[in-house]
């Protein structure tokens, strides 16, 4: 008896588990699903708009992704974009320092630690030192006619360090008449989607900030880029080859 009572345990074990296999219920567990991961942004200035979009992690039981996201941090909006959405656009308001945090949530109520990008949607065109304080130094991605700093008063290579962290210019990128010896703060700036106009910077001797937007990043063909003016004019290849 003894013997039978142990064997219709065993089927009875056996058939829970089979069935908890089988079921559609999400696994429950307490570890975050992954980041989102390359972001990119666009503007579209006529509207007044821009556009983030991103990859989704790949985690079985991720659900959506909780965008937050401010100019003032006193009034941030919250949105939630379900899977397998991974865009939005956003009504901008222009010329402003925008923070977004992106965090991922799973089926278990997890949240991931969460992704920041701080951008700049408008043009920014200092009109002297004290107007550079305007831009954040942790803005990656410039969504912008221009990037134009010319005959800005007081600019020096000491206030060049806002732009240390842009990747992206999504227009023109201009410097003019400035007292810059070098351009080093834009050694991580990978994309410029205009023309690139470097002129009567008569200080300005040292291009190799420019090294990897020119070796390995993006210029459309169709856009130009004029060098003249100042302290020395090398040629884009030159930039390429003659810097470490």
């Amino acid at each position: 008896m003894k013997k039978q009572l142990k064997i219709i345990g065993l089927g009875t074990l056996l058939f829970s588990l089979l069935f908890a296999c089988d079921s559609d219920d999400p696994v429950i567990t307490n570890v975050p699903p992954a980041e989102v991961s390359e972001v990119t942004f666009s503007g579209d200035y006529e509207e007044e708009q821009f556009t983030a979009v991103w990859a989704n992690p790949i985690d079985t039981d991720f659900q959506e992704v909780e965008l937050t996201y401010f100019y003032d941090p006193e009034n941030p909006t919250t949105v939630i974009i379900t899977g397998p959405e991974n865009s939005i656009t956003i009504d901008g308001s222009y010329e402003q320092n925008y923070t977004l945090v992106f965090k991922t949530k799973d089926a278990s109520g997890n949240f991931s630690t969460g992704v920041t990008k701080k951008i700049r949607f408008g043009n920014f065109q200092p009109g002297s030192a004290e107007d550079m304080n305007a831009l954040d130094p942790e803005i990656t991605h410039l969504l912008a006619r221009k990037l134009a700093i010319w005959d800005a008063s007081g600019v020096e290579d000491s206030h060049m360090g806002v732009f240390s962290n842009l990747e992206v210019i999504e227009g023109k990128f201009q410097i003019k008449g400035v007292n810059i010896t070098h351009l080093d703060a834009f050694d991580k700036l990978m994309t410029v989607n205009g023309n690139i106009d470097m002129l009567d910077n008569t200080s300005l001797t040292d291009f190799c900030g420019l090294k990897n937007l020119f070796s390995t990043g993006t210029v459309p063909d169709n856009f130009t880029f004029t060098i003249t003016g100042n302290a020395s004019n090398p040629a884009k290849q030159e930039i390429i080859d003659n810097c470490n």
